[in-house]
């Protein structure tokens, strides 16, 4: 029996008969997708245009027809990956977006010279930081702005302290997987080699791994965010939000991202991603009107 997803990838590869079918092909494709997840590009690359190949002669043995060609399954692809994807462009292409640099004029430099002398207001009494400029209280201490933007409260989130040099990732998420529902469980923040936090879906996984720890059942020390470390309490707002379930998208999505990050235009199905874009469009109009009926009943009460 095969261990991984690649293991079975490859023996249903070895054991298929007919190596120029739509199922070999969509095999290939789920096994570029594996390796682009790993970061082996190349690999990804090579296995994508081998997929393609036998997917435009299927193409042309059925005169053009799609239906016959289809992939039997649909993969899951997260839409937030478009930017990592985005990522794995060749750094020639990557330097050409970059925006050119700004040239000082020679004329207008007694001009930006007088600049300085216009009086501003001096933000370094407030004792706030460059990366809280942004807050619209200046008198506001920094921790006590974070825990107020937290969602439910902070309620959510447990710091795991005294930890020691042994602990790693793999041990806290073996640990706090069967506090949450799957796939959707908790995640690990590191804050440093001794504490880390626990950041849950809903207070409610929260609640019962503390129950846990307070009866004496788990060998990790848990304390609510509320008691946790200066250091926790003051980690960025992003990495307080409570993990989001992985979005569905569809292979018309996949072929998408795929095709403008490896820069193969034939992987992209043209005639599925109007129909997509037709049905999101559908689906916002739908929405919008009811928020209108949602709006015109309060404003009949």
């Amino acid at each position: 029996m095969p261990n991984t997803p690649e293991e079975a990838l490859r023996t249903q590869l070895a054991e298929a008969t007919d190596q120029q079918s739509a199922q070999y092909a969509a095999v290939l494709n789920d096994l570029g997708l594996l390796k682009l997840e790993q970061g082996d590009t190349a690999e990804a690359q090579k296995l994508f245009q081998q997929a393609l190949g036998i997917s435009t002669a299927c193409e042309r043995d059925s005169a053009g027809s799609e239906a016959a060609c289809a992939l039997d399954t649909e993969d899951e692809w997260e839409t937030g990956w478009e930017d990592s994807l985005q990522q794995l462009q060749p750094a020639a292409a990557a330097s050409t977006s970059a925006p050119p640099a700004a040239r000082p004029a020679s004329k207008s430099a007694p001009q930006q010279q007088r600049q300085p002398a216009a009086p501003k207001p001096d933000r370094s009494s407030t004792g706030q930081t460059s990366s809280r400029r942004s807050a619209p209280s200046p008198a506001k201490e920094p921790e006590a702005e974070a825990e107020q933007e937290v969602p439910f409260h902070g309620e959510h989130i447990l710091e795991v302290h005294g930890l020691s040099a042994s602990v790693d990732s793999t041990a806290l998420e073996a640990f706090l997987v069967q506090f949450g529902v799957p796939p959707h469980g908790p995640v690990v923040r590191w804050v440093d080699d001794k504490h880390a936090l626990a950041v849950f879906p809903n207070p409610a996984g929260a609640r019962e791994a503390l129950a846990s720890c307070e009866n004496g059942t788990t060998r990790f020390q848990l304390r609510r965010f509320a008691e946790a470390s200066l250091a926790s309490r003051e980690q960025p707002l992003g990495q307080l939000l409570p993990p989001k379930p992985r979005p569905r998208t569809s292979d018309v999505v996949a072929r998408r991202l795929i095709g403008n990050a490896l820069n193969l235009t034939g992987l992209r199905n043209k005639v599925g991603e109007k129909e997509l874009a037709a049905k999101r469009k559908e689906a916002a109009a739908s929405r919008q009107v009811r928020r209108e009926q949602l709006d015109a009943a309060w404003e009949d009460d």
